[in-house]
């Protein structure tokens, strides 16, 4: 049982006491009963001003009351009016009563039952409160809640319905009424119901063969606490629904055995049923194959039958698609070679029973042999072909570290050599062995290399110069859609770019190899240039503007030498980083000028150029240029 409640505190005013004094009738306001949960209460009198006391009042002056502070238990409360604002004199008073919350609980216990007609029991509820108040009670069941109305307190008595399971019900709230104001708990305390399912047995009998001995499965509804078995041998209790239980039979005659199972639920309801199992003899098949091995062409086995005693009939076969179905066949001989399962069955109407045994006819040894021999350029893939007799497992060394056990491998030779294949045949009788050659050609080795690697002119060739191995025939691929069979080619190319050269060769036996030079060769006729000298003199004769054109040679002007350049800019800076002179022009040079038209102090000079070649390359460069008056000698 669970219980949870808080506390609640009522307040009751029990009597409202008039004012004892001359003048005015002064007197408190009755006020409906307080809960403890309630807020303070603003209490009134009949006039207006005037001091309230008593355990409890937390305002003086305006009367306020609070019942958590004032605790349980009765107290008196007291106003006195103010005597210079009202015309009444003398004292009030009232008595307050605190009381305990109203408690509820089950008296009943947990209980549980069997499923029967009538599944409605009591339950009994202890209800307890502040007096001789009415009280309300919900319980809930299934989650729907439930109210019982004006209720006594004690001991509160009702009827559920219970259905088969468990039926729990939960005491949610209690409401105590005193007058018009109610004060309720709210908590929990349970109860349990439960009504046990009446068990319902029931069997289930499988089995493979109803023959002796017969291995029989027995299953139940699921569920249940206890099985109990009973197969003449006492009983069996187990949780388990499911139960086997081998039955054998002696006797050449039928046999029927009575199986009984009582079925029992958490709780100890029960139920019980029975069946029969019927279980029918079995011939145990067994004979005697002598010998177990002959050899071809002597094929013949005698044969006895062993099997059990009794009224069964028979089926033989022999494994080579011929029967009998006489008890005793006496002998058999095979027409062919290999291994046989002779097998044996003995049987009645309903049972069955049956033995294999095998016998070897072992053939004539086996004979190895496969082809092709054959030649051919690495890598070398070969399909052999057996072509051996009397054999059921083969063995292959191809000669190189490889094995197969294939009946008719491919193989892969991957360099020149002559490999010894060797077919070992295995069979029943023995093993053979043959061997064959297979040829595989020295492959030549494409090689070449070029004159030059980089031109700039149009009109000067590329000079090939073959330096292949075991190699009869050629074809070049110069990469610009041109060919050539000569060993030793010279090429021109008639456009500028970056061309891959390949070559392919062929040996004697038609073997090829091949090499790729990617990006090999670069023709590029725009391919640029640029020399800065690193001196120059004075002309004295004044400054020549820097000009200067292109085959002239003059030491006065620092310029650069140039090829296929398409943009230049020059700035001439002191050793202090001071900007002396600067051009965009590529003909136009520092004649060792300043802009006042003075010569430059004779020394040395830091440059920077930015170039662009008219590939669309770009560059930049540093250097220093030494300015001189006159020539050292």
């Amino acid at each position: 049982m669970k219980r949870g409640a808080r506390l609640l505190i009522i307040i009751l005013f029990l009597s409202l006491i008039p004012v004892i004094g001359m003048g005015q009738d002064c007197s408190i306001v009755p006020v409906d009963p307080l809960c403890i949960y309630d807020g303070p209460y603003d209490m009134e009198a009949t006039v207006a001003t005037g001091a309230w006391s008593g355990k409890g009042v937390i305002d003086p002056e305006r009367g306020l009351f609070d019942p958590a502070v004032a605790g349980l238990g009765r107290h008196q409360i007291t106003f006195i009016p103010d005597p210079e604002e009202t015309a009444c004199s003398g004292i009030a008073y009232t008595e307050v009563v605190v009381a305990d919350l109203p408690l509820a609980e089950f008296l009943t216990n947990d209980s549980s039952w069997c499923d029967q007609e009538d599944n409605t029991a009591p339950i009994r509820v202890l209800l307890t409160g502040t007096d001789s108040s009415t009280f309300d009670l919900e319980y809930s069941i299934s989650g729907v809640t439930n109210t019982l109305t004006g209720q006594s307190a004690g001991i509160v008595e009702f009827q559920v319905n219970n259905q088969p399971g468990i039926n729990e019900y939960i005491l949610t709230q209690v409401t105590e009424h005193h007058g018009s104001t109610s004060c309720e708990t709210s908590f929990s305390d349970t109860v349990i119901f439960t009504v046990g399912t009446s068990p319902d047995a029931t069997l289930e009998t499988t089995y493979n063969t109803p023959c002796s001995p017969a291995e029989v499965k027995f299953t139940a509804d699921p569920g249940y606490e206890t099985y109990t078995w009973y197969f003449g041998e006492g009983a069996m209790p187990t949780p388990w629904n499911q139960f086997s239980h081998t039955f054998s039979v002696d006797s050449g005659a039928d046999s029927t055995f009575l199986v009984s199972l009582k079925v029992e639920s958490l709780e100890g309801c029960f139920d019980s049923t029975t069946t029969t199992v019927t279980v029918y003899p079995s011939p145990a098949a067994g004979f005697l194959a002598d010998p177990d091995t002959v050899i071809y062409p002597d094929t013949t086995i005698s044969l006895t039958n062993t099997t059990s005693p009794g009224a069964w009939s028979y089926l033989w076969d022999f494994g080579d698609g011929t029967g009998d179905s006489s008890k005793e066949p006496g002998a058999h001989s095979f027409t062919g070679f290999g291994l046989f399962d002779i097998q044996l069955k003995a049987f009645s109407e309903t049972c069955i029973d049956s033995v294999t045994k095998r016998v070897m006819v072992l053939p004539p040894p086996p004979l190895a042999a496969f082809g092709p021999d054959t030649a051919g350029c690495p890598p070398l893939l070969v399909q052999f072909s057996n072509r051996s007799l009397y054999a059921d497992s083969l063995s292959w060394d191809f000669g190189d570290n490889h094995l197969s056990s294939e009946a008719n491998p491919l193989h892969r030779f991957e360099t020149e050599g002559e490999y010894q294949v060797t077919l070992v045949a295995s069979g029943l009788s023995g093993a053979d062995s043959t061997e064959g050659t297979i040829t595989v050609y020295e492959k030549p080795v494409a090689n070449f290399s070029a004159s030059t690697t980089r031109v700039t002119n149009l009109e000067e060739p590329f000079i090939f110069s073959n330096n292949s191995d075991l190699a009869t025939e050629y074809l070049w691929d110069f990469g610009d859609g041109t060919t050539s069979t000569e060993p030793e080619p010279n090429h021109l190319y008639q456009n500028s770019g970056t061309y891959t050269v390949t070559l392919y060769v062929w040996s004697e036996y038609e073997c090829a190899d091949t090499l790729v030079r990617n990006d090999y060769l670069r023709v590029n006729a725009e391919e640029g240039s640029i020399d800065f000298p690193n001196a120059f003199i004075w002309n004295q004769s004044g400054s020549s503007g820097g000009h200067w054109d292109e085959g002239t040679i003059d030491n006065t002007i620092f310029h650069p030498a140039v090829i296929n350049v398409e943009e230049l800019r020059m700035v001439i800076y002191t050793r202090w980083g001071e900007k002396l002179f600067e051009t965009n022009d590529i003909y136009i040079g520092w004649d060792g000028y300043l802009a006042s038209g003075e010569p430059a102090t004779e020394g040395v000079y830091i440059w920077k150029a930015w170039i662009k070649f008219l590939d669309g390359t770009e560059t930049e460069q540093v250097g220093d240029i030494t300015f001189l008056h006159h020539l050292p000698y």
